[in-house]
């Protein structure tokens, strides 16, 4: 019977291409899903979608993968399932838009949803669920999931059911389809959410047959599943990993909970609970005269050397905007200060943050540390719930590395000398 179905579906699209006429959804007989091969496109027209090295899978053309349901994507795919908790499903996204309409909003997208699911969820129960809640899909209280409208059906360890939308929720009143696919032995279901102008009914289940005979899983989902510990064990595991990697990034060995440790033109600190980082490099000094020149704050009036266009970066009065800032002794307030190099601002005055007041008391045991200016770069790290952001440490030294040749090179104020925190 499977294969009278496979070949009269297959039928029934040749048809649609060779006389190119609109036909109008067919009745397949309840109880039969054909078989994906016959909707399969050739394979070099099929992109490959890998889901975060879980599983792999071929769809069809001009569907685009949405990522990881939930998840931050502006992590890495290992960072993302560390975050996930292994007692529940894994929702892939994808969608492909055909048409759009005046404000750039997807009109009559098709929406389909890979759900990987853990073992204890494998069973029967699972394909009365439904992942896609856009366009009043069969969620919540719109069209109940126990509904006698749902149809269903079963080959083996597949399961099926498909909804007729023709409720008329939206504005523009056109029927969808609502299909599910569950296969129970490999622990798989394929939603899907497609305009009934769009796509008969039994191409629908075509296509969710081929997604699923092209998915192959690697070790990697079992052992997602398999993992102990709760996410907020794993989470704790991570951001002790990112403490670490991150002194090891400045060479330094962490201190304790909310203190400052040095090194050779670098600093860094760890919050007192350990959720936050900071760090600083000193990249240059400018030994300062006592009679240079300094604004009604007291902030020095560098001789800057920059000329328009010399980086390629926002301008401040017309000139790049530097992207370090400077530390130094205010004589008339009897104190350290922090400031941007270019323009005084209204919070030069206020105090230093306990991190940079360590800084401060270090520069302050160097002989004629007073005297200069002291161009420094910072970054504070603190992304929940694994400092996330600590990952671009890297970046802030490479930044640093930067301007610091530009300042010895005497590219930016005339008279700098290599830093003087030790």
């Amino acid at each position: 019977m499977l294969k009278m179905m496979l070949i009269g579906a297959a039928a029934v699209l040749v048809a649609l291409v060779v006389i190119g006429c609109v036909v109008g959804p067919t009745q397949a007989q309840p109880g039969t899903v054909p078989a994906g091969q016959a909707a399969a496109a050739a394979p070099a027209e099929r992109p490959a979608g890998d889901l975060h090295g879980l599983a792999r899978v071929d769809l069809p053309r001009g569907f685009r993968a949405l990522g990881l349901d939930g998840a931050d994507r502006s992590l890495a795919p290992a960072d993302q399932l560390e975050r996930h908790d292994h007692r529940q499903p894994l929702i892939f996204r994808f969608t492909r838009d055909p048409s759009y309409d005046w404000g750039g909003h997807a009109r009559d997208p098709e929406l389909l949803n890979i759900v990987l699911l853990p073992p204890p969820q494998r069973g029967a129960q699972a394909l009365k669920q439904f992942s896609i809640a856009r366009y009043h899909s069969p969620t919540g209280t719109t069209i109940p999931l126990a509904d006698p409208r749902w149809q269903e059906g079963s080959e083996g360890t597949l399961h099926w059911r498909v909804l007729a939308m023709n409720d008329h929720f939206s504005s523009d009143h056109q029927p969808r389809w609502a299909v599910t696919l569950l296969d129970t032995a490999r622990g798989v279901r394929l939603d899907y959410f497609v305009w009934q102008r769009r796509m008969q009914r039994e191409q629908a289940l075509v296509l969710l047959r081929g997604v699923l005979d092209s998915l192959q899983a690697t070790p990697a989902l079992a052992a997602h599943f398999d993992r102990s510990g709760t996410p907020e064990e794993r989470l704790q595991q991570l951001r002790e990993a990112r403490i670490a990697a991150f002194f090891k990034s400045l060479a330094l060995q962490p201190p304790a909970p909310g203190g400052t440790v040095f090194g050779p033109g670098v600093a860094a600190w760890l919050g007192d609970k350990r959720r936050a980082l900071r760090a600083m490099r000193l990249l240059a000094s400018l030994p300062l005269a006592a009679t240079a020149p300094r604004d009604r704050r007291g902030r020095p009036l560098l001789p800057l050397l920059l000329k328009p266009g010399q980086y390629d970066r926002p301008t401040v009065k017309g000139l790049p905007e530097l992207g370090f800032r400077m530390l130094y002794w205010n004589p008339g307030l009897e104190r350290w200060q922090l400031s941007d190099v270019q323009d005084g601002k209204a919070r030069d005055s206020d105090p230093l943050l306990p991190f940079e007041q360590a800084v401060a008391a270090r520069l302050d045991a160097v002989p004629g540390a007073r005297e200069a200016a002291h161009f420094i770069l910072q970054r504070h790290y603190y992304q929940p719930p694994a400092l996330d952001d600590a990952r671009h440490v890297d970046q802030m030294l490479q930044e640093a590395a930067f301007w610091q040749a530009e300042l010895l090179a005497q590219r930016i104020v005339a008279g700098v000398v290599p830093g003087m925190l030790r």
